[in-house]
Formats: structure tokens, sequence, C-alpha cells
């Protein structure tokens, strides 16, 4: 399965809860505060994207 393909199904999910439990507004605060510390934190970006480091590890950061 293509990673686009995924990303869609979990989009997909995460809209549809926040919808049903009326916290669209909270998610994209939410959303718009990550996207923003990946654009500033290029190193974090680089851990939590590198496919070494354990999943383990990276709940732990």
């Amino acid at each position: 399965m293509s990673i686009e393909i995924v990303a869609d199904k979990y989009s997909s999910a995460m809209f549809e809860l926040a919808q049903e439990q009326n916290k669209l507004e909270l998610m994209e605060e939410q959303l718009g505060y990550v996207a923003s510390v990946m654009v500033d934190q290029p190193e974090l970006r680089s851990f939590l994207e590198n496919p070494i480091v354990t999943e383990d590890a990276k709940i732990k950061l």
C-alpha cells in the first residue's frame, strides 16, 4: 500500500472523528502546531523520519 493511500485513510478518519466530536477547529490548531514544529526543528523532523530509530525511542522523546 502506498504512503499516499495510507495518509488518505488516516486523514479521512481523523477528519471524521473531529467532525463527530465537534472539534474541527481544535484539530486544525493542533495540526498547524505540529507542522510548524516540523519546519522550525529540522533535527526533530530528521529524528522522527529516520527508519533506523525505533518507535520506542521516538515515543520516549
